[in-house]
């Protein structure tokens, strides 16, 4: 194993919710692409009210815990209340939410139910992510300073691919990743809407063991464009994402 840093995270605050990503450490004309999903998810973030987003953080934290779902009438707030919130969470695509259950199955970057990226620290239990590049979110929860395990399984080849992520007090994303991993490739959907899709129907991004796998892949999934990413430019975004959440929710994950 080899241990790599992603260079230094931002934590501070950005005009217009803006963060600036570095085109050279990204796929060719993807800078403009995780701009705008930053830009989205800073957007459905923000616009929620302080009930709203109280709601929204506890669900969050309570999937990463119990890795269950989560049953809304549990959450102790009045009916109404929590429907509306729900609701205004529902149509910011923060959560998917089962009418039936009456329970949130999804609320990134956690899933309620399995999923093929799993991730694990010391002294928690297994929790889910929707997808690998979400996987590293799940440190603003875990802390700094934690190693964390990320599991994923190619679903071309079956193989199973296993590396760690840190965030330090410095602020700085490290991974840690086999020698193989630069043969990996995370495809990362061409439409933002495909890409932050929730739901029975959504398409996760996966991890695939070589550019082959996922090559073939396409092949059987030529509907839905994209682009190919090495772990490296994954764990990237990664970091522009968790950037853009900690921006938004630190003051919020701290006061519940």
């Amino acid at each position: 194993m080899r241990v790599k840093e992603i260079e230094k995270g931002v934590t501070r605050s950005y005009p217009n919710n803006k963060m600036p990503v570095e085109s050279r450490r990204l796929p060719e004309n993807q800078a403009e692409y995780v701009n705008d999903v930053l830009a989205r998810i800073t957007h459905n973030i923000t616009v929620l009210s302080p009930v709203e987003r109280t709601i929204y953080t506890t669900t969050w934290m309570l999937i990463a815990r119990v890795s269950a779902p989560i049953v809304t009438r549990n959450l102790n707030y009045k009916a109404d209340v929590l429907q509306a919130a729900l609701d205004h969470l529902i149509a910011q695509n923060l959560v998917w939410y089962d009418p039936e259950l009456r329970a949130v199955l999804q609320c990134p970057p956690f899933s309620a139910l399995h999923t093929p990226h799993e991730v694990k620290t010391f002294g928690w239990e297994r929790a889910y992510t929707t997808s690998i590049v979400n996987a590293p979110l799940a440190l603003l929860i875990y802390g700094p300073n934690t190693w964390m395990s990320v599991h994923t399984v190619c679903p071309r080849s079956g193989e199973e691919l296993h590396f760690r992520v840190l965030l330090d007090d410095r602020g700085v994303l490290r991974i840690d990743a086999p020698a193989d991993a630069d043969t990996w490739r995370i495809w990362i959907p061409a439409e933002i809407e495909t890409m932050m899709a929730l739901g029975p129907h959504s398409r996760p991004i996966n991890a695939f063991h070589t550019q082959a796998d996922l090559d073939i892949d396409r092949q059987y999934h030529p509907d839905t464009p994209g682009v190919s990413y090495t772990l490296e430019q994954a764990m990237y975004f990664s970091e522009c994402l968790l950037n853009a959440y900690q921006v938004a929710l630190t003051p919020h994950l701290r006061s519940v």
